[in-house]
């Protein structure tokens, strides 16, 4: 796959938020974004592990939006960003 997926679509989901049977249901964002590089990952399912019971759920996708996200940590992650991201509609960080 590693050879494969930089020249292919590649598409995902993750297990249902309800699912507790791997580490509590509790998958790490970061983790998460690291193996989505890594394996070239052209889309990601959101039905699965975010809002799937109500609009209030809360599972893994909705409990990473309030994860801290900067260029120290995303480097750190090796992760690859556009600067852009980390600055406001001003160009202020």
């Amino acid at each position: 796959m590693l050879k494969e997926s930089p020249n292919m679509i590649i598409d995902g989901e993750m297990p249902w938020g309800a699912d507790k049977q791997i580490n509590n249901g509790a998958i790490d964002g970061f983790e998460m974004a690291k193996r989505l590089q890594k394996f070239h990952f052209t889309t990601l399912s959101v039905v699965h592990n975010y809002k799937e019971s109500s609009i209030y759920s809360e599972y893994n996708m909705a409990k990473w939006k309030s994860i801290e996200v900067n260029e120290g940590i995303l480097n750190s992650n090796g992760l690859r960003f556009a600067p852009s991201w980390l600055k406001d509609q001003n160009g202020r960080i």
